[in-house]
């Protein structure tokens, strides 16, 4: 569900909706430091932006260009690494002191961070489907289906048999397989059947 959080965000919305809320109270509130409790995952902040893989400098770079005060992400930055145990405890220790960022912040960060995932999808897509004759091409993939692969993408899994399915450029395909997969334990938190079903008649590239 869209919540006043996501204004200003430029696409990815299926992605962005799925990564957080907006509630000081849930679990899942996304503009403080929090770890998913998922996978491998790392110190989060905003709408999925997970710290564990990238660098220091990484992050305190793309923490202040989205507005984020020098001080504060210099602070969210020494959770660069952390995965499991050691970025819960990190997030304990540290959420309160770091304090939150603001919901423009949030947007920020997730709009300049958002491409690099279209990118890498666009790549994976391009791989796993090469041997597939007739493949539709990326460009001319439906939209609400490469929003979900991007999304797939984001979410950390490899998609290797998730993109030869999108390859048929069928939504009603692409439903079935996903009611079929893995990516059914997903449904509830990511809402991608939703997403295709509500988007067939989106066009644009």
């Amino acid at each position: 569900m869209a919540d006043t959080a996501s204004i200003g965000v430029n696409r990815g919305l299926l992605t962005f909706n799925a990564e957080g809320n907006n509630i000081r109270e849930s679990l899942f509130y996304s503009r403080v430091i929090h770890f998913p409790r998922m996978g491998i995952s790392g110190v989060t902040i905003g709408r999925g932006y997970d710290i564990g893989s990238r660098s220091q400098q990484e992050v305190f770079v793309d923490l202040t260009r989205a507005g984020i005060a020098p001080a504060q992400a210099q602070a969210i930055s020494l959770g660069v690494g952390l995965r499991g145990k050691q970025a819960d405890d990190f997030v304990k220790r540290n959420r309160n002191r770091i304090g939150e960022i603001t919901e423009q912040q949030q947007v920020n960060l997730f709009n300049s961070t958002y491409p690099v995932y279209e990118r890498r999808a666009e790549a994976v897509y391009n791989a796993k489907t090469a041997h597939i004759e007739g493949r539709a091409a990326w460009k001319d993939l439906h939209p609400a289906i490469r929003d979900v692969l991007v999304d797939v993408v984001y979410q950390g899994y490899k998609g290797v048999t998730t993109m030869p399915a999108a390859a048929k450029n069928d939504i009603d395909y692409f439903i079935q397989f996903i009611k079929s997969s893995e990516l059914i334990t997903d449904e509830k938190n990511r809402n991608r059947i939703g997403h295709l079903e509500l988007n067939r008649g989106r066009s644009g590239k």
